[in-house]
This record gives structure tokens, sequence and C-alpha cells, in this order.
């Protein structure tokens, strides 16, 4: 789903092909991220409503580019913004990054790892998927002290790498 920016054509199967020929060939394990104009866009009429920033940023296809990459190289997507920016913020486990600045993953938990039956997890993706995440990040945020102590023992990560914020 996109929230900025126009759909794109075709249908679904065309799209992933697309993709994972993209990704598989190489012609990008990176994806450039294009400013969204927000001069016309009331931020604060939005539900929920985004905070202010000096530049919001959209790549087309996100989320099943990053993944696909993933799948196909088990590295993460480089994202390249087209001007530069002072810090990434993943809220989630995706593999991708925005090279030579700060990047930031928010975990909520672990449950992936922790009870592998919940989720469809085939060849132990979730686990690869979260072991690249924390190994790139270069801080980790998550809700919960719990989800910490886990976060550090499940994915071997140093204390001082994850802060809990609390909800």
């Amino acid at each position: 789903m996109q929230i900025f920016g126009a759909a794109r054509s075709g249908n679904k199967f065309s799209r992933r092909f697309e993709i994972i020929l993209a990704s598989r060939l190489g012609y990008r394990r990176r994806l450039a991220a294009s400013v969204v104009q927000t001069g016309g866009i009331e931020i604060a009429s939005l539900d929920p409503p985004l905070p202010y920033y000096d530049n919001i940023f959209n790549a087309n296809d996100f989320f099943e580019f990053s993944h696909a990459a993933f799948t196909l190289s088990g590295r993460s997507a480089r994202i390249l913004p087209e001007m530069p920016v002072a810090a990434a913020h993943w809220t989630s486990p995706v593999p991708a990054y925005v090279p030579a600045v700060p990047n930031l993953v928010t975990l909520h938990d672990v449950i992936p790892l922790q009870f592998p039956h919940f989720v469809v997890d085939r060849n132990a993706r979730s686990v690869r998927l979260h072991r690249e995440v924390a190994a790139r990040a270069d801080h980790i945020v998550t809700v919960s002290e719990r989800s910490r102590e886990d976060i550090i023992a499940l994915l071997g990560v140093g204390a001082d790498k994850v802060s809990n914020t609390y909800q």
C-alpha cells in the first residue's frame, strides 16, 4: 500500500516478476527514494497524523523490492535518497538501509523467532531476516524490557545497542 505517490500499473504478478528480475539480475539491489512534495498536503489531517519533518521520502514497491532482494541474495537493499538525510528509521524488521547515515530499527518483539509455529516461516527466513536487520542496524528500539532482553539474547546484539522506549 502506498500512502504517497502514484499507484503502479499492471497486475500483482507482473509487478512481482519485475521486482524479482530487478533484484535477481542485480540491475539494482538498491532503490531510489524520491522526495514527496508536501506543500499541498495537510500532514496534520492524516490519520494518524505525521509529525513535522523537513522531508518525506517515498520509494515505490519498497517492501516488495527489499524483501525480494533479501530472499534472493540474503542481503539488505540499499535505499538511496535523492538528497542527504540525517538518519533512517525503519519501523519494522525490513531488510533495507541508507548508507553512510545512522539506521535505527524498531523491533516490537521477536515472536517469529520464539514461536515459529505462529508464523509461516519457510527455511527459517524470519531468523535470517531478523539477524540481518539487527546486524545492520546502528541502534534497535523496542517497546518493553522483556522484548529488549529477548532481542539481546536471541539476536546476539550488545545491550548498549538496544533501547526500551516503552509503548
